[in-house]
Formats: C-alpha cells, sequence, structure tokens
C-alpha cells in the first residue's frame, strides 16, 4: 500500500456457472451447454480482472458539488451522500484485455454475446474483490458506489476527473480512457466507493431507456436533497 494508490492484480474467483446458464436461458437449451462449457473454459484460463483505488480527502462540499483534492465534483446527489463522509475512495476496475482480447476473437454472434456476459462477470468480481479489501483495511461500515454515467446528474464525462485522481493506477491494468469518455477494454468501470448509511439504488436515479441490467423502475422525483429519498 503506497499514497499513490494500489493495484490488485490477483484475484482468486470462481465464475458462477450454474449462475450463468439461467442468466443466459442455457438450460432451455441443453444442446448448446457443451459448447458454452468449453467456451467459459477457455475464459477461466485467461481471466485476470484487475482493479486500482485511492483514498481521497473531501475538501469541501456544499449543496450540489464536493471537492476533491482541489478538483471540484458537480453532482447533487452525491453531494447528498457524501454529507457523512470525509474519507473515500476512487477506483478503476476492468476484467482485464486478456479477456477483452479474446472476446474479439469470437465471430460467432451468440458465442461473442455469451463472451460478453463472462466479461461482465469478472468485472464485477474485481469490484467485489476490491470492496472486500476496503472493508478489511479501513473498516469503514456499509458502503455504496456511484459511478460517471449511472444518475442523471454525473455524466460520463466525469470519468475524466476520477483518472486524473488515478494518476498511473489505470495504465498499470492496461485501462484507458478513451477521448470518447469509454474505456478500453469497453467492460470497465470508474467510480467512487464511500461509507454511507443510505445507500444509492443507481437504478432509480439513471434515466437510461431499454438498459438489461435494470432492477428497478427510474424515479425522477428522487433527484433529490435528502439521502435518504434514495435508499432503497
Amino acid at each position: 500500500m503506497t499514497q499513490k494508490g494500489t493495484v490488485f492484480t490477483e484475484i482468486s474467483f470462481r465464475f458462477p456457472r450454474k449462475h450463468l446458464y439461467r442468466k443466459l436461458r442455457l438450460l432451455d437449451h441443453p444442446d448448446l451447454l457443451q459448447e458454452f462449457d468449453a467456451l467459459l473454459d477457455e475464459a477461466v484460463a485467461l481471466a485476470k480482472p484487475k482493479v486500482a483505488f485511492r483514498t481521497v480527502l473531501v475538501n469541501q462540499r456544499g449543496s450540489g458539488f464536493v471537492e476533491l483534492e482541489g478538483r471540484r465534483l458537480e453532482s447533487h446527489i452525491l453531494a447528498a451522500h457524501l454529507l457523512s463522509s470525509n474519507r473515500l475512495y476512487v477506483f478503476a476496475a476492468t476484467c482485464g484485455t486478456e479477456l477483452d482480447d479474446w472476446s474479439q476473437t469470437q465471430s460467432d454472434p451468440l458465442k461473442y454475446y455469451w463472451a460478453h456476459e463472462i466479461l461482465g462477470i469478472a468485472l464485477e468480481r474485481a469490484v467485489r474483490h476490491l470492496k472486500r479489501q476496503i472493508v478489511s483495511i479501513y473498516d469503514p461500515g456499509k458502503l455504496t458506489t456511484i459511478d460517471p454515467g449511472a444518475t442523471v446528474d454525473w455524466p460520463l464525462q466525469g470519468q475524466t476527473l476520477l483518472f486524473e485522481l488515478l494518476g498511473d493506477l489505470p495504465a498499470q491494468m492496461g485501462l484507458e480512457l478513451l477521448p470518447s469518455h469509454i474505456m478500453k477494454p469497453t467492460k470497465s468501470v470508474s467510480g467512487i466507493i464511500f461509507p454511507t448509511t443510505h445507500p444509492i439504488n443507481r437504478c432509480r436515479l439513471c434515466d437510461l431507456e431499454g438498459c438489461l441490467e435494470r432492477s428497478r423502475p427510474y424515479d425522477k422525483t428522487l433527484f433529490a436533497t435528502q439521502p435518504e429519498l434514495s435508499n432503497s
């Protein structure tokens, strides 16, 4: 651990095979199971998801903004939830270039779709690993996560500020922020993890239509000043 942050490149986890069967509805198509298992075995052999983070102090907070190391971040929702937090954790996580490169070799549309879902699991496990590490090191209490593009008032362009705060940590993972504000590998995420008594349900604060990952409907009334209004 250094003041410059930490990168985790060796993350032990298991792919939830049965969960993927259900999510991809493979149990309805048993003739495809052997083909999927072979693809998943390839992914297991290659998977090296990675995650990096830095502890950042909140210099100032106000109505609709927080200041992190002299950088102003404008988000009404984030500021409301940060009112009781003086320290937060800026992070970036990726499925890894190994899996991303492998997925690009899948010329069959069905296998490419399966690979896309497998990459998502790897990314999810990287973020989960980071949260466990933060709890183990800092014991901050209950954590919540927010990332650019996940709420109506913190657009994807917010990733620029996060990459500035992370310095060279993303590059150590092979992670790049493109001028379009999309990351490469695409199955990556950057954001902020912080302790709160009022967890954010991001789906209720996101107006992206047609999202296949949506767990709750968007509620425009929750773009509000009260942290408890965003409680799931």
